[in-house]
């Protein structure tokens, strides 16, 4: 049994002209519902043995900050190219290729790739993540290369929001 966390990056600036996609930073908002993740994921217990998310700026803060609770440092998180306006195929192949050794993996990246992995891991059509959403899979494996549709159950979702933190 493998535990898959998908998270879609918090809340973002908006884009301007001037402001290449890739580069727009999380807002403050954004970058409390990470923090607050982090802290809610440290009360659990959660313990992530890999981070990987996009190199959007957006989305880097938001896995940094998140994991920082956790005990994570910035270098701790993999930044791979593919989770920035992925494919699903992307990421199968991506997944496929993980550390048979990781147990539980954050996944920060962007919708709608997240939502269509979410729907193909669980074969079950969830509505989209919310920004700073996310979902907890519990996929029914031993070995990422046996990776396929409908093996995953939805264990949890939820929003930084709605949750309650012991120091919040």
């Amino acid at each position: 049994m493998k535990d898959l966390f998908i998270l879609r990056h918090a809340e973002a600036v908006l884009p301007t002209p001037e402001l290449e996609d890739s580069a727009r930073p999380l807002t403050t908002r954004g970058s409390e519902d990470a923090a607050r993740l982090g802290a809610y994921w440290h009360d659990q217990g959660v313990q992530f043995n890999k981070v990987v998310a996009s190199p959007a700026v957006r989305t880097a803060q938001t896995a940094y900050t998140a994991t920082a609770p956790l005990g994570h440092t910035p270098q701790d998180v993999s930044l791979i190219g593919s989770l920035y306006e992925g494919s699903i195929e992307a990421l199968h192949e991506l997944l496929h290729a993980w550390n048979n050794s990781w147990q539980c993996v954050l996944l920060v990246s962007h919708l709608p790739v997240i939502q269509a992995l979410i729907t193909y891991l669980t074969n079950v059509p969830v509505p989209p993540l919310s920004p700073g959403g996310y979902a907890h899979l519990q996929l029914d494996l031993d070995w990422w290369r046996g990776l396929e549709a409908g093996i995953g159950q939805l264990v949890a979702k939820g929003h930084p929001a709605d949750l309650q933190v012991a120091d919040a």
